[in-house]
């Protein structure tokens, strides 16, 4: 491949990110506007129940009446329902009780800016995980263009919602494991752990670190666990963790249709001098656990013992593959994309709604792929239909019914796929091609015929005079 052409090439990636930065621009300024104009709503619950636990109030059962502070009023809660919507553990409340007591208002405001800042963060750290720059621009394109360009974003913001502290900590945790100071890999583990003890299906990252052997890992997992567990005892007790257990097995028969839960909230509407708290932006929001599926598309109630038992088969079947490669080289980016497949696949099984936003966990499998493996390899295996299909189907949520079923399952499989094909064949999408790198920078290169391949394994930015060579 000549000079010229590889610029030309590089122009045309450069431009996509140009476009991706201006679609995440639009975004940002969205986001804001409905910052403003909507209450966000999930958001509110996890505010409410952090104020209600500093109080030594029950954040899980508590119903608000008339003669209680407007400080505490969901206007989205169901009276009559014997919980009210607060389903994160007592660790997330412990979180939101830093901002608390500040005005509800205010929250917002600082929750938009959060969830902003956790993202690019993420993106940031990512795009420094691999050395090649064409590498990197593909995370930021694929974040900007696709995460922050989509309905579920959008969602995730308006509604005030968390998922992007998960992934930025998991992503934290992942750079830190690519670099070489004292205790890198120890203050990784320890955030997967931290993560874990906000977000419990995490825990199942811990698996591929025990069967490769990354004890340093699995170390400050467990002290990252165990203190973050430790940090909900600041403001509770043990029993605070006893009812949110109860209250999930609640909404566990609320998800299942067992218990009904109708949607009519307190006839208060405003509080804090808020009347947006109960308007919604029109934006698609779909539950696609499995749970869920079963009983609206096959009229199957699975209950919630048959879904852990089938979760733990899964996670059974998966140890088995990881067991049998265990004395092949796993890089540790593997690792995490191994675990990080199995949260992702226990996300779909825990008896409970699984809604839009949940996609942000997308950046993460992306990411690490994009990072690992050789591209093309991968776009010309057939298992790349999945990603084609997820891709489309997320963007034509207007266009499609049940767009964003076949969206999300199709982007499961595509995961899973990968991590099973890489679990057989730990060389199938490695990349065996020159890598361009300074030790090579401006000295002629082994060329080949003229492909994708070549187009692709040129774009790093390196000033490099390639030159036509034989077979």
């Amino acid at each position: 491949m000549k000079i010229n052409e590889f610029k030309i090439h590089k122009l045309t990636l450069n431009k996509i990110l140009i476009f991706s930065i201006i679609i995440a621009t639009l975004g940002f300024i969205t986001d804001f506007k409905n910052t403003f104009k909507y209450g966000g709503m999930d958001l509110r619950n996890r505010v409410i129940g952090a104020r209600l636990l500093i109080d030594g109030a029950d954040p899980y059962y508590h119903k608000w009446d008339e003669t209680m502070s407007e400080r505490f009023l969901d206007p989205h809660d169901c009276p009559l329902a014997p919980v009210n919507r607060v389903t994160v553990p007592p660790t997330v409340l412990t979180l939101h009780s830093i901002i608390a007591s500040l005005h509800y208002k205010i929250q917002r405001i600082i929750w938009f800016i959060f969830q902003w800042v956790l993202f690019l963060l993420s993106l940031v750290l990512f795009s420094k995980s691999t050395k090649l720059k064409y590498k990197s621009k593909l995370i930021w394109i694929i974040g900007l263009f696709f995460i922050s360009g989509s309905y579920y974003w959008r969602l995730h913001v308006e509604k005030g919602q968390i998922y992007i502290l998960y992934v930025f900590l998991i992503t934290l945790s992942f750079w830190l494991s690519q670099q070489n100071f004292k205790t890198s890999s120890f203050l990784s583990g320890f955030f997967i752990g931290l993560t874990a003890s906000l977000r419990p299906p995490v825990i199942f990252m811990s698996i591929p670190l025990f069967i490769y052997k990354k004890w340093k890992l699995l170390l400050g997992n467990i002290i990252g666990l165990m203190m973050g567990l430790s940090s909900s005892f600041i403001l509770g007790n043990i029993s605070v963790w006893k009812k949110y257990s109860s209250a999930m097995q609640i909404w566990g028969k609320i998800h299942l249709g067992i218990i009904s839960r109708r949607h009519d909230g307190f006839s208060q509407i405003s509080a804090e001098g808020l009347d947006n708290l109960t308007i919604l932006a029109d934006i698609p929001l779909h539950d696609s656990s499995l749970q869920y599926v079963f009983k609206t598309f096959l009229g199957i109630s699975l209950s919630s013992n048959l879904l852990i038992i089938f979760l733990g088969f899964s996670i059974l079947f998966f140890s088995i593959f990881m067991y049998n490669s265990r004395n092949k080289h796993v890089s540790i980016g593997n690792v995490f994309l191994i675990g990080i497949t199995l949260v992702f696949l226990c996300e779909f099984f825990i008896p409970a709604a699984r809604l839009s936003y949940n996609d942000i966990i997308w950046l993460i499998p992306l990411s690490l792929i994009i990072i690992n493996y050789d591209l093309i390899k991968l776009l010309l295996n057939p298992v790349s239909v999945l990603l084609l299909l997820s891709i489309i189907f997320s963007t034509s949520f207007h266009l499609i019914t049940c767009h964003w079923l076949i969206s999300d399952y199709a982007m499961l499989l595509f995961t899973i796929s990968i991590v099973l094909l890489f679990l057989r064949d730990t060389n199938i999408f490695q990349n065996n091609s020159m890598i361009y790198t300074d030790d090579i920078k401006n000295k002629p290169v082994i060329a080949t015929i003229i492909t994708i391949k070549e187009i692709i394994n040129n774009m790093n930015d390196q000033n490099i005079e390639c030159s036509n060579y034989e077979k």
